[in-house]
């Protein structure tokens, strides 16, 4: 640090070297009613006012420019701060606060700052651009985290829910095994859940763990089908994306006791692609579409990682729900 801190001060000590001989040589050359030493005594006299107001205006007021996007203020700031400056310049090159030199002086300045903002200002602009995208990052970041909280507390408390209701039916054995299946499901769904991307093999076990508990629950009531056409079962997806349509499946087959549930699922990976379409019968005298807070968080956490990579369809057909779902990994943000 000690080194940067040199090397900043060695850079800094050139440049201004460098505007003093400049400057020097071209009033020299273009003036000429004194020498080149004479012009170069005259520059150092006033260049710590210089020096003064380049550092306020580009260490202080220039940040406003960036940060508060007001550019009239900052343009105003830095200039009312070089023509406060110019009476100090006057005074200190002739004893006086107002000359006819005025003018001269106040282009003179405005010319340093000028070149002292044009050597910042793209640093600043770096800056700012990284720390927008780190913002942008922890949004997401926060936001992803929501809307997952969202989903797990949910599933493990229906399953909570589902053990006392055989408990209290007095069916123990039932009981037993879900939560037996249910340990061994929780210790995979709070360490995966924790990751930002699993492998589909991953979620698949997930979902067959869940479905394992649901037909303890239902036995004969319960009617799944599943078909499987993976190619790539290392393709990377959200943790928990799709467990979310399954667990619909269950939560809006079973409102009415005693009709036996139907449930279709079908995942498929072509290429990058992640193919998923999961069809539940629906109870009698349901109306509208089988949408809540899950699918529409879903839809939200899908659109934060994959913006338009993806495609998300609902709809109802008689007594049937339909979810169909694409999603093309190759348009993950985090690639």
């Amino acid at each position: 640090m000690r080194t940067d801190k040199i090397k900043t001060i060695a850079m800094h000590s050139a440049i201004w070297g460098l505007y003093v001989i400049t400057f020097s040589s071209w009033l020299s050359i273009f003036w000429g009613d004194q020498s080149f030493s004479d012009y170069v005594i005259e520059t150092l006299k006033i260049l710590p006012v210089n020096m003064l107001v380049t550092y306020i205006s580009i260490y202080f007021l220039l940040p406003s420019f960036f940060r508060e996007k007001n550019y009239t203020r900052s343009i105003l700031s830095i200039l009312l701060v070089i023509t406060v400056s110019l009476p100090v310049q006057e005074f200190i090159m002739n004893g006086n606060f107002f000359t006819r030199n005025l003018f001269a002086n106040f282009l003179e300045t405005t010319f340093i700052v000028s070149i002292g903002i044009a050597l910042v200002m793209p640093k600043n602009w770096l800056t700012l651009f990284f720390e927008k995208q780190a913002l942008e990052k922890d949004k997401v970041k926060a936001e992803l985290a929501a809307l997952k909280s969202q989903i797990n507390p949910h599933f493990f408390f229906n399953t909570l829910n589902n053990i006392y209701s055989l408990v209290v039916r007095n069916e123990n054995g039932k009981a037993a095994q879900i939560i037996e299946e249910l340990s061994d499901l929780m210790s995979k769904v709070l360490y995966e859940s924790n990751l930002p991307r699993i492998t589909l093999e991953k979620e698949l076990e997930i979902l067959n763990h869940y479905i394992r508990i649901q037909k303890i629950r239902f036995e004969e009531n319960m009617d799944i089908n599943s078909e499987l056409q993976i190619q790539d079962n290392q393709l990377l997806i959200p943790p928990m994306i799709l467990f979310i349509f399954v667990e619909n499946c269950f939560k809006h087959s079973g409102n009415n006791v005693g009709e036996k549930i139907s449930i279709s699922l079908e995942i498929a990976t072509k290429d990058k692609v992640v193919s998923f379409r999961a069809v539940n019968t629906l109870p009698e005298n349901v109306e509208g579409k089988q949408k809540g807070a899950g699918i529409e968080n879903t839809r939200k956490r899908l659109n934060l990682i994959y913006k338009s990579g993806f495609d998300l369809v609902t709809s109802k057909q008689e007594r049937k729900f339909i979810v169909e779902l694409n999603i093309d990994t190759a348009h993950d943000t985090k690639n």
